[in-house]
């Protein structure tokens, strides 16, 4: 980060410092208001701050719901604007308070300061809305607006990127995770009507038991997807070409999406599904994976079944199911409609599927087998330029060549 966007955080940070103290000293007559709730708000905020939870709602992500804003929700509906303020901003800096070596201390003056205005303009606004319902909706939308806001102002310090791009994003980041967010505060502050200050305990509960529901999940899916790698790495030791090979295609699928302008997760899905086009080997015999001569008619059928293969072992996989399962089931298909197993043509085939295709037949080509010696990336490319247009997509080749030239192999 230079030094000129550094200044400019640090300027805007002290300015959203100063506006949260000039608030909570024109507004120091509520702190009269004492009691131990603003203390036990704290505790809770805290404990909720801390719970971290993978988003239901977000699929094939590693998006994290933070129960923080449940509490400061909640916060900004049952006490003052002063102590609402507070209450978020001290729980939302003090679970992480132990990474404070690791990262800036202005992001924590930063935090402290654009969460405290958040919560204290929500809670202002909620306090003057009878209906229950309609002040959480309320809230929640003047908190997300202006904390939006400021940590979009930063991110247009730091990235270059548009004011309104990135509040943009943060609001996509965000938009799923509202469903949990609104209905759950609501339930919260009902139960809280009814039952008192329990509500809160009993909810963080219920929060730990979700978040240990998704974790476990999560943790079965990890493990599965081990288990395809472990596969995988089971191939090296009878055709340790196809081993190497799916990893060399995954890099090249990897680079050739990267300069398509494709987004970088889009990027890496694409790479983890190239990893594993060709999982679907694992069920075919060594004599005919390493046969030296000519395959028959047969052995051909039986190889062209992997790609079906390959996608009923990664549909098993949720992440996976449908996306990079359904990539690599189409990889060997053509643009001229001549390939398998569907016949799919031209822009039927899916654009991930046409980047593996292209990186596969390279490195197939530049790579010795057992019935011909490896081709040069030159002759490679000049015996696929007889292909494009017809077993592979044009753009995306001539896309690899400019990758390929850029590096200086060919």
């Amino acid at each position: 980060m230079s030094q000129k966007i550094r200044r400019k955080t640090f300027i805007f940070t002290i300015i959203i410092l100063s506006v949260y103290i000039l608030i909570l000293s024109l507004n120091f007559e509520m702190a009269k208001n004492k009691g131990m709730l603003p203390l036990l708000f704290l505790f809770v905020g805290i404990g909720f701050e801390i719970i971290r939870i993978h988003s239901p709602f977000v699929k094939n992500t590693k998006v994290d719901f933070s129960g923080g804003m449940i509490i400061y929700i909640i916060s900004a509906y049952i006490l003052n604007p002063f102590y609402a303020s507070l209450v978020a901003a001290i729980s939302a800096i003090t679970p992480k308070i132990h990474l404070i070596r690791k990262i800036p201390s202005i992001k924590y003056i930063f935090n402290f300061s654009q969460i405290g205005i958040a919560t204290f303009v929500a809670s202002y606004i909620m306090s003057k809305i009878n209906s229950l319902t309609l002040s959480v909706i309320s809230g929640i939308a003047i908190y997300l607006l202006l904390n939006h806001a400021f940590v979009s102002a930063v991110l247009t310090f730091e990235t270059q990127e548009s004011f309104f791009s990135n509040i943009k994003k943060l609001f996509l980041f965000l938009l799923p995770n509202l469903l949990f967010i609104f209905p759950s505060t609501l339930i919260i502050l009902v139960l809280y009507k009814y039952i008192g200050f329990i509500s809160f305990p009993l909810s963080i509960g219920l929060l730990i038991s979700v978040q240990a529901g998704i974790y476990y999940r999560k943790l079965y899916e990890e493990s599965k997807i081990e288990s395809m790698i472990a596969l995988l790495k089971s191939l090296e030791e009878r055709d340790n070409y196809t081993y190497t090979h799916s990893k060399q295609v995954s890099e090249y699928s990897y680079k050739i999406a990267k300069k398509l302008g494709l987004k970088e997760p889009h990027c890496e899905r694409i790479k983890t599904a190239a990893l594993f086009h060709d999982i679907g080997k694992i069920g075919i015999s060594d004599h005919i994976l390493n046969k030296p001569g000519t395959l028959s008619d047969r052995e051909f059928e039986i190889i062209k079944k992997h790609p079906v293969k390959s996608w009923e072992l990664l549909k098993t996989i949720k992440r996976f199911e449908k996306h990079e399962a359904l990539w690599v089931k189409f990889h060997h298909e053509r643009m001229d409609g001549k390939g398998y197993p569907e016949g799919l043509r031209g822009n039927e085939i899916p654009l991930e599927s046409r980047i593996i295709a292209v990186a596969d037949i390279y490195d197939a080509l530049t790579t010795d087998r057992p019935y011909r010696k490896a081709l040069t990336p030159t002759e490679a490319i000049e015996l696929m330029k007889n292909l494009a247009g017809k077993a592979v997509d044009s753009k995306i080749f001539s896309v690899f060549v400019n990758a390929l030239k850029e590096e200086g192999k060919i």
